[in-house]
This record gives C-alpha cells, sequence and structure tokens, in this order.
C-alpha cells in the first residue's frame, strides 16, 4: 500500500525534471524573475530578498531589503503566497486551511521596514485568496493582485506597472480590512453581516475599523476611469419569461482601456432570508477615450430561482431590486421590476445562473 503522500512523491518525480522549481520554470519555459522583466522597461533595478514566504531570510536581508528601498526612486515590493499542494513551504491550497488569513508576520514586517524608508511604494500580491493585509500595504500608493499567473505571470505584471498593458482584471473575492471581519463575502443575507441594521443609538458595527471590505468582490481599478448612464429596464416580465437591462458604459479618461460592468439583483422573498445581493450577469468593455458602448442584460427568470419555504426550487412571483455598477458596492445604477404569474418550480435542466448580454453602439 501506498499512501497519498508517498503516491503524489512518485507522480511528481514522474513528470517533471529532478531539478528545483526555479530552474524548472527557467529553462523548460524560459521565465524571469519580476526584477528582470522590470528591467526591461526601467533604466535601473536593484533587487534584494528581504525574507522566505513565512520564514525569516538570511541574516541581515531585511535591513540590506530596506536599504534597496531607501536609495530607490520607486519600490516595488513582490509578496504574497503559494500553493504547493502538500509539499513545502506554502500558505494556501489545499489541505492549507489557515485559522488567520492575515499576511505571513516576516512579510509584514517587510513591507513595514520598506515602508518606512518614505519612498514611493507600489506593492505586487502573487495570491490565490485573500490575505487581510497589513497597514504598510493598505497605504501603500498602490497595490498589483496578481493571482497565480504561470511561467508568463511576471512579464504581464511589469507591463501593468509600466503601462505597456491597461489592467481591467476585477476581484472575485472581497479583501477584509482585518481577519476579524470574516465572512465578508458579498453575497451575505439580508440583514446579516454588515448589511446588518444598526441597534437605535449606535452608529457603526465595530468599535475600531468599518465593517465593509477593505476592497469588495469585483473591484479593480484603471489608468483610465468609467461612468455608466442612461439606464433603460423592462418593468415586469411573469416567472416564465425574460427582461432586458440596458446602460451606456463611458470611458471619461484619456487612455484606451476596458472595464467589467456588473449586474446585480435582490429577489425580495417571502418565508426564507435571501441574499442582500447576487451578481446576475457581467459583461468586459474597451473603449477609448470619450467612447461609448450600449450593453443590455437579458435575465431569464428561471435566474431568480430559490429554495422556498417548501422546499422546492422554484421561481416565485414577487419583487426585484437591481443596480449596476463596476463593483459589488457600486451602485451607480438602480431599479426594480416586478415577476408575475404562478410559482414555477424548476428542473435542474431549466435553472440558469447568468444573464445572456449584448453590446451595441450607444
Amino acid at each position: 500500500m501506498m499512501g497519498a503522500g508517498q503516491a503524489s512523491g512518485t507522480w511528481f518525480r514522474e513528470l517533471l525534471a529532478p531539478v528545483d522549481a526555479e530552474t524548472l520554470v527557467r529553462d523548460r519555459y524560459g521565465t524571469r524573475p519580476l526584477s528582470r522583466e522590470i528591467g526591461a522597461f526601467a533604466d535601473q533595478v536593484l533587487s534584494a530578498p528581504g525574507c522566505g514566504l513565512t520564514r525569516p531570510g538570511e541574516p541581515g536581508s531585511l535591513e540590506r531589503a530596506a536599504e534597496a528601498a531607501r536609495t530607490a526612486d520607486v519600490t516595488v515590493l513582490a509578496l504574497g503566497g503559494a500553493s504547493l499542494w502538500f509539499h513545502g513551504e506554502r500558505t494556501e491550497g489545499e489541505a492549507s486551511d489557515s485559522a488567520d488569513i492575515s499576511l505571513p508576520a516576516v512579510q509584514t514586517a517587510l513591507a513595514q521596514a520598506v515602508a518606512d524608508e518614505g519612498k514611493p511604494l507600489v506593492v505586487v500580491l502573487t495570491q490565490g485568496r485573500a490575505y487581510a493585509l497589513p497597514r504598510a500595504i493598505k497605504e501603500a500608493a498602490a497595490i498589483v493582485v496578481a493571482p497565480y499567473g504561470g511561467p508568463s505571470g511576471p512579464r504581464a505584471v511589469a507591463e501593468v506597472l509600466f503601462g505597456a498593458v491597461n489592467p481591467s482584471g476585477k476581484l472575485p473575492y472581497s479583501i477584509p480590512w482585518h481577519s476579524g471581519q470574516i465572512p465578508v463575502y458579498h453575497h451575505q443575507k439580508a440583514g446579516t453581516g454588515f448589511r446588518n441594521p444598526l441597534p437605535p443609538a449606535a452608529g457603526h458595527h465595530y468599535l475600531d475599523m468599518p465593517a465593509t471590505p477593505l476592497y469588495p468582490f469585483g473591484h479593480g481599478l484603471s489608468y483610465t476611469t468609467f461612468t455608466l448612464n442612461d439606464l433603460d429596464a423592462d418593468t415586469a416580465t411573469d416567472t416564465a419569461g425574460s427582461l432586458g437591462i440596458a446602460a451606456s458604459v463611458t470611458n471619461t479618461g484619456g487612455t484606451a482601456g476596458a472595464t467589467v460592468v456588473q449586474l446585480y439583483v435582490r429577489v425580495n422573498a417571502s418565508g426564507v432570508t435571501r441574499p442582500a445581493q447576487q451578481l446576475a450577469g457581467f459583461c468586459r468593455v474597451g473603449l477609448d477615450p470619450g467612447q461609448s458602448r450600449r450593453i443590455t442584460f437579458r435575465i431569464a427568470a428561471s435566474q431568480l430561482g430559490y429554495t422556498n419555504i417548501a422546499r422546492d426550487f422554484a421561481v416565485e412571483p414577487g419583487g426585484v431590486e437591481f443596480f449596476l455598477g463596476l463593483d459589488s458596492s457600486d451602485r451607480q445604477l438602480e431599479g426594480s421590476f416586478e415577476l408575475t404569474g404562478r410559482p414555477r418550480t424548476l428542473t435542474s435542466a431549466e435553472r440558469s445562473f447568468l444573464s445572456e448580454t449584448v453590446t451595441g453602439r450607444a
């Protein structure tokens, strides 16, 4: 008999050459570290490792990293996590649960030492999950969240940092102010979590920080800006029908870029508590400066089903609220519509999850 650890070790040895991961990706895929990719854009780059993933670096490494920041015009600080599937130093992934989702202490110490030098600080966070971030990172000039990008990840980050590519990604999770806020996901049930109504005479949920996320689900900035306007929405459909919600998105900045317009709905049910909002559709749109596009979301009533008080998965008549924005807290345009007719029980095959979208000229 062979245990899971032994089996996976054998599998790794058969699949990969017996070299360390850094040598493998460099030799097989031509991957270069972030410092070298930055060197393709910057005249001079000084690189200094300050710590390991979860362990201190070599003696004096923290001081050398701070010294490098002291001599720099701009500091790019690469931090984050790793998922190594049962093996090695890791912070996330399968069989890698954490009681505290804060950034590891050695990385927090490095971030503070570098920030204390007072130079403009850009933080690159390589991560597959949210981390609760220390003050030094929250106060950085910019944060680039870079999910595991594979062999071309460092090049992609450098292109974003220097404007060769205008970022348009959006967070697939909310980032909290503190681990103590968990859970802080955007689709919490109405009247719970940070959506819980405040008691009489109470001005806030927590005494020491906001209850809302530091960065909400769907958040992401660009080197340009966008606005939504001209909302036009159907006001009713029956439980077997569909309806349209349309709006225009405009690039109001001076640079070409893309954004993701997001549609959220709240189904006001009777007898059961539903989420305060749910993502119902999204559409990525690229625009030149000053350009506008018309986006139409087509919502099927079968998207709005839920397990009712009779424990049937059904679409029931009632009111539905919605909003359009560029993240889950951005209510640029709001409206409502009615579901009419008789309750409709749905089979698995009849369910739908995200709306269809159509783009056209504004």
